[in-house]
């Protein structure tokens, strides 16, 4: 069936429409500067914009990652052992502690054997027990913590804004904002950012203002 001239006419006249008004209320797609980081691809679902992720980042904006900050303590090294799902779900990791540390995060420190020979006989052997110092190396102390070694441990003083052993629990987490807000800490309070319907600007609120707007909606 081929489309007549009127018919073709029409097409192109709700097109121009389209067009003229997206241009008059400065709608923008969210994707056109892709807020996506680490070379994370943008995508449109619906009214939402959402970020697929590459391993081993992950987050809204995919700007996580597992191993930064390096979790592990005393100079172990993070490797990432799987990816988190559609980029969101945090990627697992796994520590290679130094010979003299153990643990998930190589903040167990181990007793070292040092085996040395007497000369004056062939027979005698000397075992010398060390137990390694820590003195917070690499600050596992995450979100502005401060490190300390105590008591042969090391203890983390957290700001008001997160707690935990390793200061790594957020009031940003699990994000607290409705309508997909945007979860920010700023003074050691929480706000939440908002996106405009078009998708081009950030309007910054707090949580009782965007409560209420939100309760208003249907």
């Amino acid at each position: 069936m081929q489309c007549t001239v009127k018919e073709i006419l029409w097409v192109l006249v709700i097109s121009a429409l389209f067009l003229y008004g997206a241009v008059v209320l400065g709608y923008t797609d969210p994707c056109d500067s892709n807020p996506c980081k680490n070379d994370g691809i943008c995508k449109i679902d619906g009214e939402k914009m959402n970020c697929l992720c590459f391993t081993p980042f992950y987050g809204e904006y995919c700007e996580n990652d597992p191993c930064h900050p390096n979790p592990c303590r005393n100079l172990g090294t993070c490797e990432i052992t799987a990816r988190g799902f559609e980029g969101y779900d945090q990627g697992t990791y796994r520590c290679s502690c130094p010979e003299s540390f153990s643990g998930l995060n190589c903040e167990i420190g181990n007793e070292v054997k040092t085996t040395t020979q007497n000369f004056r006989t062939s027979t005698l052997m000397t075992t010398i027990w060390t137990t390694p110092y820590t003195s917070c190396i690499g600050n596992p102390c995450r979100n502005g913590g401060i490190c300390e070694f105590r008591n042969n441990k090391e203890t983390c003083y957290c700001p008001r804004s997160s707690w935990g052993e390793f200061c790594e629990l957020s009031p940003c987490d699990p994000n607290p904002c409705k309508n997909d807000g945007i979860c920010e800490i700023e003074d050691e309070k929480t706000k939440c950012c908002a996106w405009n319907l078009f998708g081009e600007n950030i309007v910054r609120m707090k949580r009782k203002q965007l409560r209420r707007i939100s309760e208003r909606l249907p």
